[in-house]
């Protein structure tokens, strides 16, 4: 019985001096495996970039026509007031939009000065008060058309003016 603790003993470090070259080994074969991976994985990027590149270049090419259809579509309309196409170039709709209000207005108080009427006598615009959940169409009138556009998003009413009142 003696014998059978001492073998014990004597196969333990031999077990322990093995366990580094088993761990290296292991190791040696997970790298591997690691480095035949990522070539692959690599190359699945490549590809996922070079889609989404294509796929970006797609959608700004879109965008570049729409914009020209856009210019196209407003070229009279911005002839008419003075507005160059290197004016509307690769702008959004929002500043578009500001610019032909500026130049309406513009167009607007030179052809009433055309006409002779004094400005002074003509009703102020009315800003919009979004607060408001009706209005006459007097006062929906007074407003610019960014203040009707708000009044309307906003969910305002008009209301109309009885004419027959006090005619009893």
């Amino acid at each position: 019985m003696s014998t059978a603790p001492a073998a014990a003993a004597e196969s333990a470090p031999a077990a322990a001096a093995a366990s580094p070259l088993t761990l290296a080994a292991s190791l040696g074969v997970a790298l591997s495996a690691l480095r035949g991976k990522a070539p692959a994985a690599l190359t699945e990027a490549q590809a996922r970039v070079t889609e989404l590149e294509a796929s970006l270049a797609t959608a700004t090419q879109e965008r570049d026509s729409a914009r020209a259809e856009r210019d196209q579509a407003l070229a009279p309309v911005a002839a008419y007031f003075g507005i160059k196409p290197a004016d509307l170039a690769g702008k959004d709709a929002a500043a578009v939009a500001a610019l032909f209000d500026q130049r309406v207005s513009a167009a607007a108080v030179q052809q009433l000065a055309a006409a002779h009427i004094p400005l002074a006598d003509l009703p102020k615009p009315v800003a919009a008060d979004t607060s408001a959940k009706a209005l006459t169409h007097d006062e929906f009138n007074r407003l610019s058309p960014a203040g009707r556009m708000e009044f309307v998003k906003a969910g305002g009413r008009l209301t109309t003016v009885n004419l027959l009142v006090g005619l009893n």
